[in-house]
C-alpha cells in the first residue's frame, strides 16, 4: 500500500482492525518505498486470514480491505485423483476467477503456467474439485486462486501431498474349490481405465497367458468375484493386475489355493 502526503512529516502509521496491528509507511527509498522523500509513503501488510479489515489512517480516512481465503483437502491425494478447492471472501466473484495447482515457491504469470487449472463456479465462497493430472510426479503442492482469467493471487491453500502410485491386489479367501470363486480387491490405481483387468496365474508364470481373468470395475478401487475354472488343476495360485487392456501389471495378490471341487 502507499500513501501520498502533500507535506512529508515523518512515517504514517496505519491501524488494523481487528487486531489492531500497526502497519509503518515510510518515504525513505527502502523496500517497498521506491524513492525516498518524494512525498510517498509505502508499506507492505498481508491480511492474516480470511475476512474484512479496516486500515484507517491518520487522517481518520479508513480503507476496507476483503481478504479471501483458500483450502486444499485432503492433505494427501495420488495422481488421477481429485482435491477439493474451497475458497470464500472473494470481493469481487467473477466467473472467470480460476484456481491452480503450483509448486510452492514457484512463480506465476503468463510465462510460468500452471500445473493445472480450473474456473471456480463464479461466486464469492464455494468449492470445485481439482483433478490432479495423471502424470504429476509425488512432491508437495499448493492450489492459488486468481482473479479474472489474470494472475491477480486472491488466495494460497494449504499445501497438500502428491504420493506415488502403488497399485495394490488382494484375493480372499485363502482356498476356494475349483468352479468356485475368489474375491480380487484392489487399490491405487492412479489412471483407472474400463480395459484394467486381472487375470489368474501359477506364481512364477509368465504374464501371456493367464488361466482365466476379467475386467475391473475400471475404478482406482473396488473389488469383483473372480470365477475359478472347474477345470483347473487344484494347486497354489495367485491374481495379478494390468492396466488397460495390456500387460503392465500393476498389482499381484498374495497365493490362495485351489482345491478339487
Amino acid at each position: 500500500m502507499n500513501i501520498h502526503c502533500a507535506v512529508p512529516n515523518g512515517d504514517v502509521a496505519v491501524t488494523v482492525s481487528p487486531g489492531g496491528e500497526v502497519v509503518t509507511l515510510r518515504d525513505d527509498g527502502l523496500g517497498p518505498d521506491q524513492a525516498a522523500g518524494d512525498g510517498n509513503y509505502s508499506g507492505e501488510w498481508s491480511p492474516p486470514g480470511a475476512g474484512n479489515f479496516t486500515l484507517t489512517f491518520p487522517d481518520g480516512s479508513v480503507l476496507t480491505v476483503m481478504a479471501a481465503s483458500l483450502g486444499a483437502s485432503p492433505s494427501s491425494v495420488m495422481p488421477g485423483a481429485t482435491i477439493t478447492a474451497s475458497w470464500a471472501a472473494i470481493g469481487v466473484p467473477s466467473a472467470s476467477d480460476w484456481i491452480g495447482i503450483y509448486v510452492p515457491g514457484a512463480p506465476h504469470g503468463p510465462n510460468q503456467p500452471s500445473l493445472a487449472w480450473r474456473y471456480t463456479t463464479g461466486t464469492a465462497s464455494g468449492s470445485v474439485p481439482v483433478t490432479i493430472p495423471a502424470t504429476l510426479a509425488p512432491g508437495t503442492y499448493e492450489l492459488r486462486l486468481f482473479s479474472n482469467n489474470g494472475y491477480t493471487r486472491l488466495a494460497v491453500s494449504n499445501s497438500f501431498t502428491v504420493t506415488g502410485c502403488t497399485g495394490s491386489l488382494s484375493a480372499s479367501p485363502a482356498s476356494a474349490p475349483a468352479g468356485g470363486s475368489v474375491t480380487g480387491t484392489w487399490s491405487g490405481i492412479c489412471a483407472p481405465a474400463g480395459a484394467d483387468w486381472i487375470g489368474l496365474y501359477l506364481p512364477g508364470a509368465p504374464n501371456q497367458p493367464s488361466l482365466a481373468w476379467r475386467y475391473t470395475t475400471g475404478t482406482a478401487s473396488g473389488s469383483v468375484p473372480f470365477t475359478i475354472p472347474a477345470t483347473l488343476t487344484p494347486g497354489t495360485y495367485e491374481l495379478r493386475l494390468f492396466s488397460n487392456n495390456g500387460y503392465t501389471r500393476l498389482g499381484t495378490s498374495g497365493t490362495f489355493a485351489v482345491t478339487s471341487p
